[in-house]
This record gives C-alpha cells, structure tokens and sequence, in this order.
C-alpha cells in the first residue's frame, strides 16, 4: 500500500509495515469446527485464556492457543454472521458482525501491521481494503470509513469454562480441526508477553501509562475510555458515566472477567480487552480511568 500514494486512506501509509508471511500467511479459519468442553479438556490447559461469545442459547468459545496461529475466524452464532479477531501483539481481541450494508463479508490476515495491529482485508463484498481490527473499520482502499460493528465477548480462562459448562455442556469449543498443520500447544511470541518492548518500534505512543498496560476500553456515543484491568478488578463493582450513559464495571463471579454493563438495560456492553498503546492508537483523544475517580 505505501507504493501507492494516491490510495484513499485514514491512516498513515508510512506506518504500515509488513508482518512477514504476506497475504493469507496466516490463514483465517473459514470453515470452523467445533468440540465439547471434555474434549477440550483433553488439550487445554486451565490458565489457557480465550474468547467467549454467547447470543441466544448459543454459547462459543475461541481458545487464544488457536486465534494466535490465525487471528481471524469467520463463523456465525444463531444464524448471525460474525468474525473472531485476535491480535497477538496488541493482546487485543475483538468480535465483530460481517455484515456490512447489507452483505456478507468474509475477511482473511493482510500480512500487513499498523502500529503493530492487526490489518484485515476483505475477500469479497467490493474492492480489496485494509481494515484496522483496533478501529474497527476500514482505513486504506476504496471501502475507507465503512464501519463493522463489534459484538459482545469475554475474554475467560479455560478452567472458569470448564467449572461453568462442564456439567451442562452448553458451549461449544473451537477445535484444533482447522485444516491447517499448526503447533497448537506452542506459544510463537515466547517471551513477548512478559517484555516492556512491542515487537515493532511505536511512532504513536501515549505516556499515560506503560504501553503494555492491559486494559478494558468502551466507546459509547462517540466517547473511548479505557480502564486499566489490573486496577479496575481491584475495587470492581463501581460505576461510571460515558457518552452520557450511566456504566456498571464489575467482576464475573462465575467466569472472573471484568465485564461492562448498561446499568439501564442491564446488557452486556461490547468492551475490548487490549493493551494500552493499540487503544491509543485508534482513540488518542481516550479518557483514562484512575481507580480514585470511580464513584
């Protein structure tokens, strides 16, 4: 993309770099398949972390041991079609409907970073376009300012799923079956999760905090706020205001995930867990939580 100046684009070309293996390198996982809690067992270690989306009486779980060989599922839960999206770099993990004024998109991994994020394209529905998982929309090609709309999901250990479900078995696990020949008990970032450093220097960086501080961030109206987990579980239940919406922050007592809820409806809010410098990139104007503002 940055050999091509005169492409429509909201972000800096010049910051884009390649990630490696190129287009379809990592394979986004298209045709899903799924197994029971026990046979999960099997493999999954218990502090193992994944993604938990429910709609209706449908309930699936997305272990990161998988997502990290592949960063992109696109499945459906209830007829609704939808896209499981984990960036290893950014730790940022993010659900998002494929539908896109009115069609069905399938999506598969660019090659391609932003500030170490994640960059989608889009293999049909329209021109080719690189889409920012962190934004959440599309920012390089002629599909520019087209939005997806992220869905609810919890970020859950394995052991709180097997301590949840195992009895009913009420959820479904994506399984190793993914057609492709990958090492799912290895980890390929190594130590990178417990290094200060990103993989690839940062041109936009935010000093507020450390740029892997691990956070639960929301945009509601228009408005970002990011609440660093860590300190945010410590003193969970507590309330908030956002775009004008009164928040609940509190602790899962069944799953242990810090969890954002509408404390007029009661719903689930779509919140992303994320370390801190991908949100900043996407939302620099983002308010920052401090434990002694809670109410």
């Amino acid at each position: 993309m940055r050999r091509l100046p005169n492409v429509p684009s909201e972000i800096h070309l010049d910051l884009i770099r390649e990630g490696g293996p190129g287009i379809d390198g990592i394979p986004s996982i298209d045709r899903p398949l799924f197994e029971t809690v026990d046979q999960a067992s099997a493999w999954l270690p218990d502090d193992s972390i994944g993604m938990l989306v429910s709609s209706g009486s449908s309930t699936k779980y997305y272990p990161f041991q998988i997502l990290v060989w592949h960063e992109i599922v696109n499945d459906e839960i209830e007829g609704q079609p939808i896209m499981v999206t984990y960036c290893p770099l950014c730790k940022t993990g993010i659900v998002f409907s494929r539908i896109v004024n009115g069609s069905v998109l399938t999506f598969g991994v660019s090659g391609k970073l932003y500030e170490n994020n994640l960059l989608m394209y889009n293999k049909n529905g329209g021109p080719t376009s690189l889409w920012s998982q962190v934004h959440g929309r599309a920012v390089v090609g002629a599909l520019i300012g087209q939005e997806l709309e992220i869905l609810p999901q919890l970020h859950v250990r394995w052991g709180d799923i097997k301590r949840q479900f195992s009895a009913s078995g009420n959820v479904q696990v994506l399984s190793r079956q993914t057609g492709f020949v990958r090492d799912y008990a290895n980890e390929p970032y190594g130590d990178y999760y417990s290094s200060p450093k990103t993989l690839y220097p940062l041109k936009i960086r935010d000093p507020r905090l450390d740029d892997k501080t691990e956070m639960l961030a929301l945009i509601i109206n228009g408005h970002a706020k990011a609440y660093p987990l860590k300190e945010a579980l410590a003193v969970a239940p507590f309330t908030d205001i956002l775009g004008g919406k009164r928040i609940r922050i509190e602790r899962d007592s069944e799953l242990h995930s810090l969890i954002a809820i509408d404390d007029e409806t009661n719903e689930l809010l779509p919140a992303i867990e994320s370390f801190w410098f991908a949100w900043v990139v996407a939302h620099p104007d983002t308010e920052l939580w401090r434990a002694e503002d809670r109410e």
